[in-house]
């Protein structure tokens, strides 16, 4: 089992869709699976491909993002980046009214096989999300043999 923090980087604006505002901190996603494989081709062994999640804060008040963690398949892990939730040992970043921020996972399988897992953000949202699943299908690259 593998646990870590995610790449968290703020974004401004909603996806141009009119959202239903909350008086809370709201937390919605724009996807609700980070996938590699199940509804695309998959991820060639001994690669690495990254997935985002959008996040987007649907409330009046400012929605305090006070983690993102991963369990599951240590061939899938968060990728904290440069400009991550995950600062100077420090968990910490709030999202405006409507504004939203990615999670960036990253898969690279070393076999031909499926690896799952699930990243659980916690916040101040009125709501919760529970665990988002992430699921890797490694292939074997075209001129791989069997």
């Amino acid at each position: 089992m593998a646990a870590g923090l995610a790449g968290f980087v703020a974004c401004g604006g909603s996806s141009g869709t009119t959202p239903q505002i909350s008086p809370n901190p709201h937390i919605d996603l724009d996807k609700y699976i980070f996938d590699w494989g199940v509804q695309t081709p998959g991820v060639y062994v001994g690669t690495t491909q990254q997935r985002s999640v959008i996040v987007t804060n649907n409330g009046e008040k400012n929605l305090v993002i006070t983690g993102v963690s991963y369990a599951g398949a240590p061939q899938i892990f968060l990728n904290p980046g440069e400009n991550g939730i995950y600062q100077n040992g420090q968990i910490n970043n709030t999202l405006a009214p409507l504004a939203s921020g990615a999670i960036a996972l990253q898969c690279k399988p070393t076999g031909a096989e499926t690896y799952d897992g699930g990243v659980t953000i916690t916040s101040n949202a009125e709501n919760t999300i529970g665990v988002v699943p992430a699921i890797c299908v490694g292939v074997l690259p075209p001129d791989a043999g069997p």
